[in-house]
């Protein structure tokens, strides 16, 4: 299954002008329009990205430009398991189209946002992200007090 990524503003739904945006991917390498999607490819490694041009309306994303012919968000498909040589290439790929438009980068099922291309990197090469610091720090706690409840109930002692 591919991994979709989603590059938007978080705060505000800023756009930006759907024939700038549709221009600027034209003029990258290896890209070959399709409607609103645009396909990188390379053939020799067998691996297609498809970068989509559209709006993030609430949780649902729509492909194309609104009435006012402005574009809110990005999706990149990334076929899952990508060659190890590419992944920093793809991490890079997708944060240059971010930095552009001022916009952050997400993974769409999980909505995790991707500080760095780092972390994107580490999510494409399938290694492990480290959970938020929230999360690791509501994680310590449950795990402290269920080593005391099963210390108040013996199962540390020592006989």
């Amino acid at each position: 299954m591919p991994i979709e990524l989603i590059l938007h503003k978080a705060t505000v739904p800023e756009g930006q002008p759907y024939h700038e945006l549709k221009a600027y991917l034209s003029g990258l390498p290896n890209a070959v329009p399709e409607g609103d999607d645009f396909v990188f490819c390379d053939e020799e490694q067998g691996l297609y990205v498809v970068v989509q041009l559209g709006n993030l309306v609430q949780e649902s994303f729509h492909p194309g430009p609104d009435a006012a012919d402005q574009c809110n968000a990005i999706t990149i498909r990334i076929p899952a398991d990508p060659p190890a040589h590419l992944v920093e290439p793809l991490a890079e790929f997708a944060f240059n189209i971010a930095r552009r438009t001022g916009w952050s980068v997400y993974e769409r099922a999980t909505n995790q946002h991707f500080a760095d291309e780092q972390s994107l990197a580490r999510r494409l090469s399938g290694t492990t992200v480290p959970l938020p610091v929230s999360a690791s720090g509501c994680m310590s706690l449950l795990l402290l007090l269920i080593a005391i409840i099963l210390f108040d109930h013996g199962f540390f002692a020592v006989h």
